[in-house]
């Protein structure tokens, strides 16, 4: 009776083995002719999911939890490319730096990644232009090369051994980036013509969608960009026929939307611009509270506002202790009072951080002799100590050089709301805030700055 018993566990435990679903995708690969330091998978919203390191030989390597669906790869400052990543995936990426529309894909996952790179190379590599000479066409021209896509498209999807529950999903998504482009196509000629009256003929096709589908706008990057233009343009005419500032216009057009998914993006949205440097901050602070029910949101965005209010010129700086100097031992903030502190909040793998490094060993030396600490501290995790020290070195980086102690989650970090980089920060020899979002060293306004105060 026990051995049967113990049978019965043993089976139960395997059984549920089998059950058990990753839930990861492993994304790797090789970049020829490499010139990145690092890769980002952003969400269909743009909001970065994953920061991945690219070593000096091209090659890569990361888990990536609980990401199933569209997403974008993204380069460099204007260069993405549509990825679907699921569970379970092992997709290996081989791509040329020269030429990233010239992609393909290994592995678990790599049939409906290698269409999705081959449907990118039919927009782009086909006709070699990029999307913004593709606008540049006449109306004739621009609706023969969008329909010869279109029907180029559709054979590469019928010819493509993808499953049929993507097959179904790629259609829909295909749909809202061939509508995408129709409706942007107005806009883009009034901007590269500068024209502001150009519009379409009449017998341009017509273009209808909904935009009120909130399981489209969790899946679709290309549907989410069509109810944004939709959404901002209501925003416009709203301003112009009211003769109100866009805050205004915002709210008005957020109490029309029906609650869901989409109304809640747009709170949210309009949520990210209660900023130090937005002086609508206020105003859009108190009408997202009468415009909400959601309690969590309202409690949020007051813990927000209040911090951001904390950081207004003439407050109090916060504070640091016993963050690691590059020279041996520890700083605390309190041991620069006396002079203006300049602070650059950077890391060794953000690359904007690093284009400022030239213009910030440049100041160094202009005001060496001024009364003006320039302090760069680093937000490297722990791991990356050894590099973050080689970094500074190689680079010959000035001014004192502090490691934080614990990243982002530092608490002088988290005072002052920082989850972006590079960020400056200008503080007042008694440590008083003069900007919590200081002039970056390349902006001419940081000179004029420093001139108004007399350093």
């Amino acid at each position: 009776m026990k051995k049967h018993f113990l049978l019965l566990i043993i089976l139960t435990i395997v059984s549920c083995k089998k059950d058990i679903v990753e839930n990861y995708t492993i994304f790797s690969g090789k970049i020829e002719n490499n010139n990145y330091s690092e890769l980002k998978i952003n969400d269909i919203y743009g909001k970065l999911k994953k920061t991945i390191k690219i070593s000096k030989d091209g090659t890569f390597s990361e888990t990536i939890y609980n990401t199933n669906g569209f997403n974008k790869l993204e380069f460099g400052k204007f260069e993405y490319a549509e990825v679907f990543l699921k569970n379970e995936y092992n997709l290996f990426l081989t791509i040329d730096a020269k030429n990233l529309y010239d992609k393909s894909y290994s592995g678990k996952g790599s049939i409906i990644n290698n269409y999705l790179a081959k449907k990118d190379f039919l927009l782009y590599k086909k006709y070699e232009v990029p999307t913004k000479l593709y606008f540049e066409e006449s109306e004739k021209n621009f609706i023969e090369k969008l329909t010869d896509f279109k029907l180029e498209v559709k054979d590469l999807l019928s010819n493509s051994d993808i499953p049929t529950e993507f097959e179904k999903s790629e259609k829909v998504n295909f749909k809202y980036q061939y509508t995408h482009l129709l409706k942007m196509y107005q806009l883009m000629r009034k901007i590269i013509t500068n024209n502001k009256d150009f519009k379409v003929s009449n017998s341009f096709p017509k273009i209808d969608y909904n935009i009120t589908n909130d399981e489209h706008f969790k899946k679709y990057e290309s549907y989410v960009n069509l109810v944004k233009f939709k959404h901002n343009t209501d925003v416009q005419n709203l301003m112009k026929e009211n003769d109100i500032t866009n805050t205004e216009a915002s709210l008005i057009q957020l109490k029309k939307l029906k609650s869901g998914v989409i109304k809640d993006f747009f709170i949210n949205d309009l949520a990210d611009k209660i900023t130090i440097t937005n002086p609508e901050s206020k105003k859009i602070y108190d009408g997202l509270v009468k415009l909400s029910n959601n309690d969590e949101f309202k409690n949020r965005i007051t813990d927000k506002f209040k911090k951001m209010k904390a950081l207004l010129k003439g407050n109090l700086s916060p504070v640091f202790e016993n963050f690691i100097n590059y020279t041996g031992g520890t700083n605390s903030l309190s041991d620069f009072k006396g002079k203006y502190i300049y602070i650059d909040v950077w890391a060794t793998w953000c690359g904007p951080c690093l284009k400022e490094v030239p213009y910030l060993k440049e100041l160094e030396k202009k005001y060496h002799d001024k009364n003006i600490t320039f302090l760069s501290i680093s937000v490297d995790q722990k791991r990356d100590y050894d590099e973050w020290k080689k970094m500074v070195s190689d680079k010959k980086m000035g001014g004192i050089q502090l490691f934080a102690d614990q990243s982002f989650s530092s608490s002088f970090f988290r005072e002052y709301n920082i989850s972006n980089i590079p960020r400056f920060i200008l503080i007042d020899p008694k440590g008083n805030i003069i900007s919590a979002d200081a002039p970056r060293p390349s902006d001419k306004k940081l000179t004029a700055l420093f001139n108004e105060l007399k350093i």
